[in-house]
């Protein structure tokens, strides 16, 4: 009975109830602006990967015979080609010696192998010790650096010397059989005149890495950022100019030859009287070098990067991949470029390719180009660098300060914006300044430009600019907030996106703010880009909101957890995202 009546009860008071849920319904879609959809977009989001692996340690018995440890297998140059050689099998490879082309040695934590271009051979394996670096003088005298000992070779049996120093050893070279030299750990120094290993004075506790010699009276040693020379006496500090800093490699051809790789594509070079820094081209660690002759020299490094030096300059051979990326463009879908203030990368589509880079870095913020063989970069302190395909070339421009984006509508007509609102301009013949607002401590920070006498500029504390027909514009955003980003389809559709949400639209005649469906976890939008009126993505770093001309929705974007950096909209309909870590990269397909 309480059930019937509870049912008759609701059934009377139904045309109430529906009258509020209608009001309620027509209500909200009042509230809502026409440009928010609450659906999310979905379609699928691809990982473009690069090349991952290190290569480390080369070695050599000719400029057709070259090995290098590549993880778990090794790398190998047979005069015109590398490849990779699978190795023994799933353990790391530490360290590579050769005595000739069939005599390979390898060692990794705990095992040495023997290598005969074909066939492996486990030589010695220890648990209890942890093997690092390997030399020899012969085949019958190899040595290896282990915790707290040294493992030698005699061509007939293995023995492993305990020292008692107190520090483990980590790399070993010599000159001959009786003038050995093993550094480690806390400036540990060991020498070995063919009878025995004694202690030398160190003038250094910070550990040492690397050791290398051109003879028994100039050896050089080095650590993190600490470079030592030996000149058959005694031990002393180096001070190269500039500063060295995190020392990967240490290796030379003559004393007057000497090369150290540090941090991130640094090469500095000793000529015999003075070190120079040297153009690496490459912003990838180096961690190995090796080569047959002063003017045929190899240098390998992270994410499987390998440069080549021909005596005059180091060009690069293959690998490298953006460590980070801080803006993307494009040309087309196999001209995709990326990059950060170290270095800039071109996608073909299927690899990418670290472009050269200029000594002291190009420092890049932004890229802009009408071809590969076209290319502007901007950058830090009035830096602006033209590409023609080879090489970049430094431009001459009316202003030392940082430049932070640059965009054009041919080869001859190209601006660049930046701190204090500087704006300058290129001609096809030089560059000239637009605008600077002298003292100022605001920011123009991207520039986009439908046309000559059309070019739109957005900036810190809400500054919306345009600029054509010699007339510059300023508009009343309606906020103080920075923008970061400008982009449209003609001059009377231009968005702008920034700080605190803002994504703004002009119409040809006023700026007005968009509102859209947050679900961000930011707050700002950093990038804008599209292919047309219809077609608009917007980034605020965790999220990607897509316009249909209509109105904004979410793209998911859902497991991939990176923090995106920027976007750029191919006119063929992918959508590429850069990151701020690993992969570099993503593809976004509808």
């Amino acid at each position: 009975m309480v059930t019937f009546r509870s049912r008759y009860s609701f059934l009377r008071q139904l045309p109430l109830l529906l009258f509020c849920i209608f009001a309620f319904f027509i209500a909200s879609c009042e509230e809502r602006p026409i440009d928010v959809a609450p659906e999310t977009e979905f379609g699928t989001w691809e990982r473009i990967d690069g090349p991952y692996h290190a290569y480390t340690h080369l070695t050599g018995s000719s400029e057709s015979n070259i090995y290098g440890i590549a993880g778990r297998n090794l790398i190998y140059y047979n005069g015109s080609s590398w490849s990779e050689v699978v190795g023994p099998e799933s353990s790391q490879l530490n360290d590579a010696w050769m005595a000739s082309s069939s005599d390979i040695y390898i060692n990794s934590g705990k095992k040495v192998y023997h290598f005969d271009g074909i066939i492996w051979t486990t030589l010695y394996e220890h648990v209890a010790r942890w093997l690092r670096c390997i030399w020899g003088s012969s085949t019958s005298d190899i040595y290896l650096t282990a915790y707290k000992g040294i493992l030698h070779f005699d061509g007939a049996s293995w023995e492993l010397d305990s020292l008692d120093v107190g520090s483990s050893t980590t790399r070993i070279w010599g000159s001959s059989a009786s003038d050995i030299f093993a550094v480690g750990y806390n400036g540990l120094i060991l020498h070995n005149d063919g009878t025995g290993w004694t202690e030398m004075d160190s003038p250094t506790n910070a550990s040492l890495f690397e050791i290398w010699g051109s003879s028994h009276d100039d050896v050089y040693a080095a650590g993190v950022t600490v470079v030592l020379h030996f000149d058959g006496l005694n031990w002393s500090h180096v001070s190269p100019t500039p500063p060295v800093s995190s020392i990967r490699a240490l290796w030379g051809t003559a004393n007057d030859d000497v090369f150290i790789s540090h941090g991130f594509g640094e090469i500095l070079h000793f000529n015999g009287q003075e070190w120079q820094e040297m153009n690496s081209n490459t912003s990838m660690p180096l961690y190995g070098m090796w080569g047959a002759a002063p003017d045929d020299i190899y240098a390998v490094g992270s994410n499987e990067k390998i440069i080549h030096f021909d005596g005059n300059e180091w060009s690069s051979i293959s690998g490298g991949l953006p460590r980070y990326s801080e803006f993307v463009c494009g040309l087309n879908r196999n001209n995709i470029y990326l990059g950060s203030s170290s270095a800039v990368f071109r996608y073909d589509g299927s690899h990418f390719e670290e472009l050269p880079n200029v000594l002291g870095r190009l420092q890049s913020f932004d890229v802009w180009g009408t071809s590969p063989s076209h290319l502007i970069s901007v950058g830090a302190n009035g830096k602006v660098f033209h590409y023609d395909g080879i090489r970049w070339d430094r431009a001459d421009v009316p202003t030392d300060r940082t430049l932070r984006a640059v965009f054009g509508v041919g080869a001859d007509a190209v601006w660049a914006v930046g701190d204090g609102k500087m704006c300058i301009y290129y001609d096809g013949n030089q560059w000239i300044a637009l605008y600077e607002d002298i003292g100022s401590n605001e920011t123009f920070n991207d520039v986009w430009a439908a046309s000559r006498n059309s070019v739109f500029i957005v900036g810190s504390s809400g500054t919306l600019a345009r600029f054509g027909g010699g007339v510059w514009t300023f508009f009343n955003s309606g906020t103080n907030q920075n923008l970061q980003r400008v982009w449209g389809t003609s001059p009377s559709n231009v968005y702008a996106v920034g700080d605190g949400g803002a994504i703004l639209h002009f119409n040809g005649r006023k700026w007005e703010p968009m509102t859209y469906p947050n679900y961000s976890k930011a707050s700002s939008f950093i990038a804008i880009s599209g292919t047309g009126p219809t077609d608009v993505f917007a980034l605020n770093g965790f999220d990607i909101y897509h316009f249909n001309g209509t109105v904004w929705s979410a793209v998911s974007n859902t497991g991939l957890g990176d923090i995106f950096a920027d976007i750029w909209a191919c006119p063929t309909g992918e959508v590429f995202a850069t990151t701020a870590g690993t992969p570099p990269l993503y593809m976004y397909k509808r």
